[in-house]
C-alpha cells in the first residue's frame, strides 16, 4: 500500500515506527512500508485481536481545510461500512494519544500491487483484464454507497497471493475547494479528471471512470498516457481498446461511460468475444481467402459432364446401318426366287392292325 499523493506544499513528516507505537495504546507497530504528501502506512498488530494490520496515518488539518478532522470521522464510518471482497476492510479509527495524528487501522494485504506487477512483471493481457474487472467490482459497490475513491492509481490497487484485487484508500482523497484553493491537491494528478481541478464542479463517480481510463492504457501498455502518446492497437493489443480508453478519458465527464458498470460491461465484450478482422489486409490476402471460399464451394459432388461428340464414330455407325439394310432385302430376294417344294403327306404312323 503505498501513499504517494501528491501535493503543492506539504510539510507531514511521518514519526518512526517506534515514535507511533508509543502513541497508539491498542496497536504494535513494527514498520514504515509507505509514506507520501498525505500521509504514511505502517503495518503493526492490532492487539485485542492478534492479527496483522495496516495502519495509515495523516495529520489533523491540510491547510485552510479546518473541518477536515471532522470529516475523516464521517468517511471513516462509511468506509467502514463497504464490506467487499475486493475493497481493503477498514476496522478502525481514531487519534493518536498526543492528538496531533489521525489514524485508519486496515487489513492488511499479503502480497504487492498493482504498479509493482505492470513495470517489473510479465503478465498475459488475460490477467490484466481481471485485475480490471476486479477493480471495477469495488467501484460499483462504492459508488453504489454514495463513496468515490479520487486516487485510483497502480499503488493503491493490492494484489494477495491468490491473485484478488484489494482496491485501498476509498474516500481519502475527498477535500472540499477550500482545500484545492488553499494549494493543496490531494490526489495524483497524472490520474485525476480535469473537473477535479475546477472549484465549481461537483465531483461524482465519473472521475473514478477517469482513472479508470488512465490505467488501463497503463497497465497494458506500463507507460502513462500522453497526447504524443500511441493507441494501443498501435502497440498490439485489441483494437476495441481503443474507443474504451478514449470514451473513459474525455475530457467531458457527459461523454464518458457514466456508470462503472458500463465499463466493466465493455472489458467483458473485450475478453469474452474474437477481436474484430484487422483493416489492414492487403488486397492479395483478400483475394486469396475468395478464392479458398470458391475452392471449398467446388468441393460439392460436381455434375457428370456429357460425353464429346465424334464425327468419324457417328459415320461408321450409318456404313453399318446400311450394310445391315441391305444384307436383309438380298435376303428377301433370294427367297422369293426358289421353286416351290411338293408337299409332303403327313404321316400316320406305323400300322397297327385291328383285332376282328
Amino acid at each position: 500500500m503505498d501513499d504517494s499523493t501528491t501535493t503543492a506544499e506539504s510539510h507531514f513528516s511521518p514519526p518512526s515506527p517506534e515514535a507511533l507505537d508509543a502513541l497508539l495504546t491498542d496497536y504494535s507497530v513494527t514498520e514504515l512500508v509507505g509514506q507520501g504528501g498525505m500521509g504514511a502506512v505502517y503495518r503493526g498488530v492490532q492487539l485485542k485481536l492478534d492479527r496483522d494490520v495496516a495502519i495509515k496515518v495523516l495529520p489533523k488539518t491540510f491547510g485552510a481545510d479546518l473541518n477536515f478532522a471532522a470529516r475523516f470521522e464521517g468517511e471513516a464510518k462509511a468506509m467502514a461500512k463497504l464490506t467487499h471482497n475486493n475493497i481493503v476492510s477498514v476496522f478502525d479509527y481514531g487519534e493518536t494519544t498526543d492528538g496531533e495524528l489521525l489514524f485508519f487501522c486496515m487489513e492488511f494485504v499479503e502480497g504487492t500491487d498493482l504498479h509493482h506487477i505492470i513495470h517489473t512483471a510479465e503478465t498475459s493481457v488475460a490477467h490484466k483484464m481481471s485485475y480490471l474487472g476486479q477493480i471495477c467490482d469495488a467501484l460499483a459497490y462504492a459508488h453504489a454507497n454514495g463513496i468515490v475513491h479520487r486516487d485510483i492509481k497502480p499503488e493503491n490497487i493490492l494484489i494477495d497471493k491468490t491473485g484478488m484485487v484489494k482496491v485501498a484508500d476509498f474516500g481519502l482523497a475527498k477535500v472540499d475547494h477550500a482545500s484545492v484553493d488553499s494549494g493543496i491537491e490531494l490526489g495524483t494528478p497524472d490520474y485525476m479528471a480535469p473537473e477535479v481541478f475546477d472549484p465549481t464542479v461537483e465531483i461524482d463517480q465519473r472521475a473514478d471512470i477517469f482513472s479508470m481510463g488512465v490505467l488501463t492504457y497503463e497497465t497494458l501498455t506500463k507507460k502513462l498516457p500522453s497526447s504524443e502518446s500511441p493507441l494501443t492497437s498501435a502497440l498490439g493489443f485489441d483494437i476495441r481498446f481503443d474507443a474504451l480508453i478514449a470514451k473513459a478519458m474525455a475530457t467531458d465527464p457527459a461523454n464518458r461511460f457514466q456508470i462503472i458498470q458500463e465499463l466493466k460491461d465493455a472489458f467483458r465484450e473485450i475478453a469474452q468475444t474474437p477481436a474484430p478482422a484487422k483493416k489492414s489486409a492487403t488486397p492479395a490476402k483478400k483475394a486469396a481467402r475468395k478464392k479458398l471460399v470458391i475452392s471449398t464451394t467446388r468441393r460439392a459432388t460436381p455434375p457428370i459432364p456429357a460425353p464429346k461428340s465424334n464425327p468419324t464414330g457417328v459415320i461408321i455407325l450409318i456404313l453399318l446401318s446400311l450394310v445391315v439394310i441391305i444384307g436383309l432385302v438380298m435376303a428377301v430376294v433370294n427367297n422369293a426366287n426358289k421353286p416351290e417344294e411338293p408337299v409332303k403327306p403327313k404321316s400316320s404312323g406305323p400300322f397297327i392292325p385291328k383285332l376282328p
